[in-house]
């Protein structure tokens, strides 16, 4: 009896679990706290650690309650913490640990903290989404943020300005800037939100999914959304050098479905390349001034400056040549912006940049030849699966082979550009959710881990007293849970005190263009500054 109710427990806390990975995947992309100097990485790490924070505790609560850890794993996992380890070292050795760990000017994203939080709750997530309700909910809540967050960055490009709609801080937004990021990170989550729809239509033609509800009419309406999201931002050549990686990896392993699929009719096929051919024809039509000027009028799309290829390189080399430790596991995390200062030209002396060209790049310089060698294993990995998958193809996983293109697709931005915490996010979620597909086709490809351990209150001989010791270990994981949430809070407030007072900075630069300020305004406006960043300061 014990057992069936602490399995009862398990599968409460898995619920609850699941609405808070849900909630992450809504919110994450619209999560901005819109500094001058990081628009959007603290903001959405600060809300991936809330929720890390929350599934982290919950696993652990349910481990004590079940007495057991299930959840499921591929050889490719291994890759991952051995690429998480080597992250740890590279923490441990660096030239700043502190910055190491909370990222340049603390924005957490690409420190050690905010890249393991972002792995962990995308790895957790395999212990409490199991089967295909499971993962249409958490389609469906991701389809959600991609329609918010498509709906606002198209407000931007064309000129609105979402900030103005919250007090004190409404002047911060910039306009012609997506919500998501840079145009590049816009394009990259549009292709992502659209090739999940469509995989999702593909799993409503499958005569197993006859139990899901059919929503396909939600699929269709995130694929066209995210469409005039992505042909909007196309313009920007970043973007469009995205749009065309993905036209490409998505066409080419059509091709090849195909020549294996002899079952397709002509039709079926016609109509898997209408969206990929549709969106190539637009974006090329994008690219012509006048069409641009149609749409956009004199209005521009912001894009933040960028290292050139070479130059980044430049950087990189230099820096990995400072020492044999340098070269084996770089400089630590979010050190690419220390090597620039260090060695960047004296006609950049006012400029800094914190990535290079890429991630590929960024990460040489961070993380050294053991990163890098890492990653190139993962993309082999990815890789095989892919081929694998297309050499074994059968009618009935073309789903699996679909969601193998598209895990490719983000590990191959890594080339083209720097990750931001919600590509990152993207990159991670999806390998998991590649494992609980697999499981879902093929599952002798899959490893369902079972390990057991004592559950607490479960013996024979259970009294009053046995019974209030997993209460007790809840308990505790609950208060660190709680003070964890007090310390995320107390560095949100500190945010929006000091978007605060550099909100107010730009309202008094614009209020005295044509005349200064009197001695006692000048010090009501330094009174201000510095009871702003005081508070801030007091709270983080």
């Amino acid at each position: 009896m014990a057992l069936d109710k602490n399995d009862d427990i398990g599968r409460i806390i898995s619920v609850i679990q699941k609405f808070f990975l849900y909630i992450l995947v809504i919110v994450l992309p619209v999560s901005v706290l819109p500094f001058p100097w990081d628009y959007t990485e603290k903001g959405m790490t600060l809300v991936i650690l809330f929720f890390t924070l929350f599934i982290l505790g919950l696993e652990l609560i349910k481990i004590i309650w079940t007495g057991k850890i299930v959840f499921i794993k591929r050889d490719v996992d291994f890759i991952l913490f051995v690429l998480l380890v080597s992250l740890v070292l590279t923490t441990i050795f660096a030239a700043d640990t502190n910055l190491s760990l909370f990222g340049y000017n603390y924005r957490l994203s690409s420190g050690l903290i905010g890249i393991s939080s972002t792995f962990f709750v995308a790895f957790i997530s395999r212990s409490f989404v199991s089967n295909k309700k499971d993962f249409f909910g958490l389609l469906n809540a991701f389809f959600v943020g991609s329609i918010l967050a498509s709906s606002i960055s198209v407000i931007t490009l064309l000129g609105g300005n979402i900030f103005e709609l919250v007090p004190k801080i409404g002047n911060l937004g910039i306009t012609g800037y997506p919500i998501v990021g840079a145009p590049v990170v816009l394009a990259i989550y549009n292709c992502v939100s659209i090739f999940l729809a469509y995989i999702t239509l593909n799993i409503f033609t499958e005569k197993e999914s006859s139990k899901v509800n059919d929503s396909s009419w939600f699929s269709i309406v995130v694929i066209l959304v995210n469409i005039a999201s992505l042909l909007m931002v196309a313009v920007n050549p970043s973007a469009f050098y995205i749009v065309i990686l993905f036209l490409v990896v998505w066409v080419l392993s059509l091709i090849v479905i195909f020549f294996k699929d002899s079952k397709m009719s002509s039709k079926a096929k016609i109509m898997q390349l209408v969206i990929p051919i549709l969106i190539l024809i637009i974006s090329i039509l994008m690219q012509i001034e006048s069409v641009r000027e149609l749409i956009f009028g004199d209005k521009e799309i912001i894009t933040p400056l960028k290292l050139s290829l070479n130059f980044s390189w430049q950087i990189a080399s230099q820096s990995l040549t400072t020492s044999l430790r340098s070269a084996i596991i770089g400089l630590g995390l979010d050190n690419f912006g220390v090597a620039f200062t260090a060695l960047k030209p004296i006609e950049l002396v006012n400029v800094n940049f914190l990535s290079a060209y890429n991630e590929v790049l960024t990460f040489l310089s961070n993380g050294g030849f053991l990163w890098l060698i890492i990653w190139l294993i993962l993309g082999w990995y990815i890789l095989r699966d892919l081929v694998k998958d297309l050499k074994d193809y059968k009618s009935q996983d073309r789903t699996l082979v679909l969601f193998d293109i598209l895990v490719l697709f983000v590990y191959l931005t890594s080339f083209l550009t720097t990750y931001t915490v919600l590509i990152r996010f993207l990159l991670f979620l999806l390998i998991s959710l590649s494992a609980i597909l697999r499981k879902l086709y093929r599952e002798d490809q899959v490893d369902s881990f079972l390990f057991k351990v004592w559950a607490m209150g479960t013996v024979k001989q259970e009294s009053k007293d046995t019974a209030v010791t997993p209460i007790f270990f809840s308990v505790l994981i609950s208060i660190v849970m709680l003070l964890g949430v007090v310390k995320l809070g107390s560095t949100v407030l500190s945010s929006l005190y000091l978007l605060r007072a550099e909100s107010y900075i730009i309202e008094q630069n614009a209020k005295y263009t044509e005349e200064s300020p009197t001695l006692d305004e000048q010090e009501a406006i330094v009174s201000n500054l510095y009871r702003w960043y005081q508070t801030a300061l007091n709270y983080d």
